[in-house]
């Protein structure tokens, strides 16, 4: 591969020149409302119990096709996503989508993840539409520390999202601090919730927030988190980045990505969150499955393989 993880994640910071937007068209107002302006991409809403969720269309970019199956032949992968009409660009790359999820329950606002930045991404622009401001999010749950991520949590040392309580992963901050060489940008991103006062630590299998409850899939990074979101007897899980393609880390969730920092830890963490997802029939969302990233994953007879089908709203 003639492009290396470490660069590559150089690639998708903020004013990244590669990062090519996405640009989606009004859809019908039965499923989504879509404003024109060129600043907003898109956005989704709908009930899950008790709390409003939206999913936002921040940012997108194309990966190379080998990254959505490290560890086999790129012709394989190629073949897989080929099958499923899948487009890669002339490149050889296929687009990775990135997607915020947002609940909502009457003044409390909550960002899973941040995206790509005020810079690049269209959050906050979209946020502003959709009438609210950067200073009426009221919390941020943090899976990971990737740029895709926490890039949109400050900017040039000023914090977007002002009065956000920020909740970050204990064991994936312990990695962050023993390894400044590789997680450099993101503590520089998350200082200044640090010295503001506004991070909470929050262990794995611990509820973060109310109705929200940590799920370790550690693997992609040290201390990667998913979610359960539950609002009476209702659930959506948020895989976060533990399952990045739908096309085909669901069917072959023993390939490895090719940001995955712990390849073989990575795909037990992805079997056993994809075990769960099917047995539990929980709506599950992907943070960088194809908008708005909603649908469940169905067990493909005993074996470990799973089909996407995407929620009909």
């Amino acid at each position: 591969m003639s492009i290396s993880r470490r660069q590559l994640l150089k690639s998708i910071g903020v004013g990244a020149v590669g990062i090519s937007l996405i640009q989606t068209s009004k859809l019908s107002p039965s499923y989504a409302q879509s404003p024109t302006s060129a600043e907003v991409a898109a956005y989704f809403r709908f009930a899950l119990g008790d709390y409003e969720m939206i999913v936002v269309s921040d940012n997108a970019f194309g990966l190379p096709i080998g990254f959505f199956g490290a560890n086999v032949s790129e012709d394989e992968v190629r073949t897989q996503l080929e099958s499923l009409h899948i487009p890669i660009g002339n490149g050889g790359t296929v687009n990775a989508t990135v997607m915020i999820l947002i609940l909502t329950q009457g003044e409390r606002v909550t960002l899973f993840d941040t995206g790509t930045g005020i810079n690049a991404g269209k959050l906050v622009p979209t946020l502003n539409a959709l009438g609210i401001s950067p200073d009426a999010v009221t919390e941020i749950v943090m899976s990971h520390y990737h740029p895709d991520h926490i890039d949109g949590l400050s900017n040039n040392g000023t914090l977007t999202f002002p009065n956000a309580q920020v909740f970050f992963a204990q064991p994936e901050y312990d990695f962050m601090q023993a390894n400044p060489d590789v997680a450099s940008a993101a503590l520089d991103k998350l200082q200044p919730a640090l010295d503001a006062d506004l991070v909470t630590f929050y262990a794995p299998d611990t509820e973060v927030t109310e109705g929200v409850f940590s799920i370790p899939t550690y693997g992609h990074t040290a201390g990667h988190m998913s979610f359960s979101i539950r609002s009476g007897d209702t659930q959506l899980i948020n895989v976060a980045d533990a399952i990045t393609s739908p096309y085909t880390f669901m069917p072959n969730p023993e390939w490895s990505f090719g940001f995955d920092a712990d390849p073989v830890q990575a795909a037990e963490s992805r079997k056993t969150l994809l075990d769960r997802i099917a047995s539990e029939r929980a709506l599950m969302f992907g943070y960088h499955f194809p908008f708005p990233g909603l649908g469940y994953a169905v067990r493909q007879g005993d074996a470990e393989s799973y089909t996407f089908v995407p929620a009909a709203f």
